[in-house]
């Protein structure tokens, strides 16, 4: 039997994978999914709501129609129910926002040859030098995946015995915000760099939280913690470390947790013991390498080792909701 002939057909598979991104976050950033959320409008009309060019904006249309974003008939064109629940501008779960950190993380994979060439990232988040206005738009940006994760959470673990939150790295607040208009009796604290929680006192301030949230500036790798909580997150942030000070946030946080109570570590950069799973885990590396120092996707081992030797067990595994949670150890 012969063996069949190489086809080049992967490498343009790949590469026309990168058109619906594209499609998908000029359709965010433009917020043309929101005038649809009444009806069907035809290219010109929503443009006008829009204010933008008529002409350039059919390509796009019949694009997100291919990427399964858009539905069309008779030169009109409305939204799919996924855009009208998640990308309508008001609704419960908007991700609209999200693009301002997805468009920066492809920009950031794009550097890859040349972070390896350099030794370091070529697009790097150095969040205590950067703009305001960028830092701002970034953390905006992973606002609406905070959201989504504190619902995640809030329907498949019991909150109710829970008083004292704590959201370690926790950005805009926004998670800490969402959890406790889920969970009434939660009162939370965030910590974040000196030059991160002005913006987190804005998004308390800004959603009438101040009463249920506090905001505490702090370097998670080395100042000590305010408290003591029943519950702990840290999410998307131990991938933007090195292993060694990976191990210093999570002893540093585990000293505040009371006996018996919980963290939970979310994020996209967790990978099983053969570095080939999840999927999603093994292509985040490529924005991890170009966006920090020492950021990498890590293991369950690795997880696992650096919590048991914080002070945790029942350690457990979950790639499919990116997320691992384990208990401090009664003493």
């Amino acid at each position: 039997m012969s063996e069949q002939t190489p086809k080049s057909d992967i490498f343009y598979q790949i590469k026309n994978g990168t058109r619906a991104t594209a499609a998908m976050l000029a359709g965010m950033k433009l917020d043309l999914f929101t005038p649809l959320k009444d009806g069907p409008l035809p290219a010109v009309q929503l443009a006008t709501k829009l204010g933008v060019d008529a002409g350039k904006l059919g390509p796009l249309l019949y694009a997100l129609v291919v990427a399964g974003l858009l539905t069309e008939q008779d030169g009109t064109f409305s939204n799919t129910p996924e855009t009208d629940a998640f990308l309508v501008k008001g609704k419960v779960g908007y991700l609209g926002d999200a693009h301002k950190i997805w468009y920066s993380n492809l920009l950031a994979s794009l550097q890859t040859a040349d972070t390896i060439r350099a030794g370091v990232p070529q697009a790097k988040y150095d969040w205590t030098n950067m703009a305001a206005g960028e830092l701002k738009a970034l953390h905006e940006g992973m606002a609406a995946s905070d959201v989504a994760f504190a619902n995640q959470l809030s329907a498949k673990y019991d909150f109710s015995q829970c008083r004292r939150l704590l959201d370690a790295g926790g950005g805009s607040g926004t998670f800490a915000i969402t959890m406790t208009q889920i969970h009434p009796h939660l009162n939370a604290t965030v910590v974040d760099l000196p030059e991160v929680t002005p913006i987190t006192e804005q998004f308390v301030m800004d959603a009438d939280a101040s009463s249920r949230v506090k905001v505490v500036p702090a370097d998670l790798t080395r100042d000590p913690l305010p408290g003591m909580y029943d519950v702990a997150i840290l999410s998307s942030v131990i991938q933007t470390l090195s292993a060694e000070a990976a191990q210093q946030v999570i002893n540093n946080v585990g000293k505040v947790i009371n006996p018996g109570g919980w963290l939970y570590i979310f994020g996209g950069g967790m990978l099983d013991n053969s570095r080939l799973s999840p999927k999603t885990a093994v292509e985040w590396n490529l924005v991890f390498i170009n966006t920090y120092d020492g950021g990498q996707s890590y293991t369950e081992e690795e997880h696992q080792d650096w919590l048991t030797e914080a002070g945790f067990e029942d350690f457990k595994f979950k790639p499919k909701e990116f997320t691992i949670t384990a208990r401090k150890r009664a003493d």
